[in-house]
Order: structure tokens, then sequence, then C-alpha cells
């Protein structure tokens, strides 16, 4: 199981759109998303989407960030998303728990959805041992997600195996896109599947910090990950425009840049890459010098990452 963890952002959401259309079976994959939108419509429809195509998703139902940061507001929209998450039977209602009292808070959240499978967020709060034999004997929590650099791994070990998905955020956030370089390691974590954790999350090679959109950036990058030969572990090489001055060159020409270097580099180690629509589109827009938003690089991105770990989870790369 592959679990990306997104926010609800139109990009994030199309690139769910777009692994709609994928020709990989989607039975490993759960989205998991955290709103942090107030305007319902966009994750409406995606929801919707999902369901004609048989995709199931997480939903947070008791989000905090950005737009959904007070009470009124988390509010209004758990009214308005209510009926949408009891009645969509490919919805699992998700809550983070983010109180040193979780068997009260999980009580209370299986009590208002009780003919769901559900999963629960664990970021770090106190767990003891008998909260998670507790959880763990509790049969309609489907999934445990555990945040492995918050929990330590004694404790965590102690969920039941086939309801376990280790979550880490992976990918190391630069302040400007000119400071990303070569390559990194990103994560060995699929190397515990199956034997311990049913799967695996990470917060995609966008990162978990949220930040509001920016003014015009200086350089474009292309964050891409691959699979290292050696230990088959996954690595993410940023290809980033040459031009990085802010005065300099526009942010077309930078994209088509950072396309063409990341398009010579599949090209090249095509078995460390794979193969997915997304790298496809990008090969395509090198070639025709196209450039259609950074949106929509944001979610290439994302969609390349979720293939190659789905990809490396069912040991096609």
């Amino acid at each position: 199981m592959y679990l990306p963890y997104m926010y609800g952002r139109q990009f994030e959401l199309l690139a769910i759109r777009m692994m709609l259309k994928d020709e990989r079976d989607r039975g490993g994959l759960l989205p998991l998303i955290e709103p942090l939108m107030a305007r319902p419509d966009d994750l409406k429809r995606c929801i919707a989407l999902c369901a004609k195509a048989d995709q199931s998703l997480a939903l947070v139902v008791n989000p905090e960030k950005h737009q959904l940061k007070t009470a009124a507001a988390q509010q209004a929209w758990l009214q308005e998303f209510g009926s949408t998450i009891s009645s969509s039977p490919l919805v699992i209602p998700t809550l983070i728990c983010r109180t040193d009292d979780v068997r009260t808070d999980v009580t209370n959240f299986l009590a208002s959805y009780p003919d769901q499978e559900v999963a629960v967020v664990h970021p770090g709060k106190r767990l003891s041992g008998a909260d998670v034999q507790w959880l763990g004997r509790t049969s309609t929590i489907r999934w445990h997600i555990v945040m492995t650099d918050k929990v330590p791994q004694a404790r965590w070990q102690q969920f039941p195996v086939d309801k376990l998905i280790l979550l880490r955020d992976c990918f190391v956030k630069q302040e400007r896109n000119a400071d990303y370089l070569g390559q990194e390691f990103f994560t060995d974590a699929h190397h515990r599947v199956p034997h311990d954790a049913a799967g695996i999350g990470d917060h995609l090679c966008i990162g978990s910090q949220f930040k509001k959109g920016g003014s015009t950036p200086h350089a474009v990058a292309i964050h891409a990950t691959y699979v290292e030969p050696e230990n088959r572990d996954v690595w993410v090489e940023h290809f980033v425009s040459t031009d990085v001055t802010k005065d300099e060159g526009d942010v077309a020409s930078k994209f088509v840049d950072a396309a063409r270097k990341l398009t010579r580099a599949v090209h090249a180690r095509p078995t460390e890459f794979g193969d997915n629509r997304a790298l496809r589109e990008y090969g395509q827009m090198a070639k025709a010098a196209a450039y259609r938003g950074l949106g929509i690089n944001k979610q290439l991105q994302m969609v390349h990452h979720i293939c190659l770990m789905m990809d490396v989870l069912e040991g096609r790369l």
C-alpha cells in the first residue's frame, strides 16, 4: 500500500484525477487528504470522480490548517462535508490524534462513523503500550498511519502489521529553487513492506510544509524520484534551470530548460525512473518548448512520484 499525503490543493486533486486514468492497478494506492481550503467544490468533484473509478480516498475529518484553522471554519466545513463522508463507501474517514487522550478522541470519532472503516493518524502525541493494544483490537480501524519521525519504533511496531502504514516527510525543503543541488536520498521504507508494515506514505516531492503562493520564482525546479540501482533505495534528483537569476529569462524558458534536463536523464537511465504518463508529458513539453504553468509542473512531479512508488512496492522497478 502506498499513501501519498496531500492537502487538497488544486494541483494535488488534479494529480489524483490524472492517476484515475493510469493503466496501473490502483488497489494498492490510498491518497490521504488533509483539507486546507474552505471551499468544497474541487474536493467534492474529485471524490465523485474517484467513486466512479472505484478509487478509495482517506479524508481527514478534523483539519485545522490554513482556511480551516478556526473552530467556526472547521464546523462549517464538516457540516458541508458530513453527508459526503458518510454516504461515500470509498471515502475512509480519518482522524488525526492531536491530544494525549487518545482513547477518548478515537471513541468519539468511531461513534460518528459507526458503519464505516476508518483510519487514524498518529502524529507523535503520547501513546502508551496499552493504548496501542486497545487501538489494535478495534476492528473498524482499518489503518493506523504512524509518523515514524515522531513515534518511537518500539511503539509503532506494536500495531498489527496488516493495519500499519509508516508515514514520513522525506523531502528536504529549501528556501529557494536555486538551492536544490543534484541528488539526495529520499527513502528506504519500502524495504519494510510487507514484513514490518502493510504500506508506507510520504508527502511526495512537495514536502509537508504548507506555503502560500509567492512571487515569480528566480529558478524552476523539477524534483524527480528514481530507484538507486545498487541498494534499490529511492532517491530524488533535482533538475534546476540553468538560469537562476531574478531579472534574466522568463519562467517558461526556465521550465523548458529544467524539463529538458529531466528528459535527458530519463532517457539515459530508464530503469531508474521507470515509465509513466507524467514523464512522457515532460518529454513532450521539452521537445515542443511548451509551458503550461507551475501548477502543472507540481502536478506532474506528484504523478511521477506516485507511479514510481507504486512500481517499487509492486516489484516493477
